[in-house]
C-alpha cells in the first residue's frame, strides 16, 4: 500500500474516530440511508384508526419489511375499548405470520425472529386503553422478510379496537 493511500485512510479514520475511540455520529436531524447501520424502519396505526378485534382471534395491526442484516425490533400494541371490556389476557407480539401469534415458547423470550408479551388479568373490567409493550430484541436475517405486529385479546364482554407501532433499527 502506498504512503499516499495510507495517509488518506488515516486521515479519513481520524475524521470519524476521536482519541477515545468513539465513532462520530451525525450532528443534525437526518436519517441513515437504506442499508447502513442506523437505518430505521417503522410502521404504525394510530388509536383512532385501530381495527376491531374478536375475542381469542389474533389480528395483524401493521407490518414492516426488513432486508438482510442484523436488526433490533420493538413495538407496542394498544387496546382501545369501544365499550368497557372484561378482559383476562391482552397480547402484543411480533410474528412472522400475519394474523397469528408466534409459538407460546416466545412468551418473554424471543426465538426465530418472533416475540410475544402479554398482560394478564383476573377478569378485570377495562374501561380505558391498555398497552402491551414489546421490548427490543435482536434478529439476524439473510433474506428479506415481513415482520407483523399482532394483537390478541381474550374478553367476555364489550368490544375493542387494536392499534400500535413496530420499529426496527439496523445494527449491523
Amino acid at each position: 500500500m502506498s504512503n499516499i493511500l495510507k495517509g488518506l485512510i488515516q486521515q479519513g479514520i481520524a475524521g470519524l474516530v476521536n482519541g477515545a475511540g468513539q465513532l462520530l455520529g451525525t450532528n443534525t436531524n437526518d436519517n441513515a440511508a437504506s442499508g447502513y447501520v442506523g437505518e430505521t424502519i417503522t410502521a404504525s396505526v394510530i388509536r383512532t384508526s385501530g381495527a376491531s378485534v374478536t375475542t381469542g382471534t389474533a389480528k395483524t395491526v401493521t407490518s414492516i419489511l426488513l432486508t438482510p442484516g442484523d436488526w433490533v425490533i420493538s413495538g407496542a400494541v394498544g387496546y382501545d375499548p369501544t365499550t368497557t371490556i372484561t378482559a383476562t389476557i391482552l397480547v402484543g407480539a411480533v410474528s412472522l405470520t400475519t394474523n397469528a401469534l408466534p409459538a407460546t415458547s416466545t412468551l418473554g423470550a424471543p426465538a426465530g425472529g418472533e416475540y410475544q408479551s402479554q398482560n394478564s388479568f383476573a377478569s378485570n373490567v377495562i374501561p380505558s386503553d391498555q398497552v402491551v409493550i414489546i421490548p427490543s430484541f435482536r434478529v439476524s436475517i439473510s433474506v428479506s422478510d415481513d415482520f407483523f405486529l399482532v394483537g390478541q385479546a381474550s374478553f367476555t364482554a364489550g368490544s375493542a379496537n387494536v392499534y400500535g407501532f413496530i420499529q426496527a433499527l439496523r445494527i449491523r
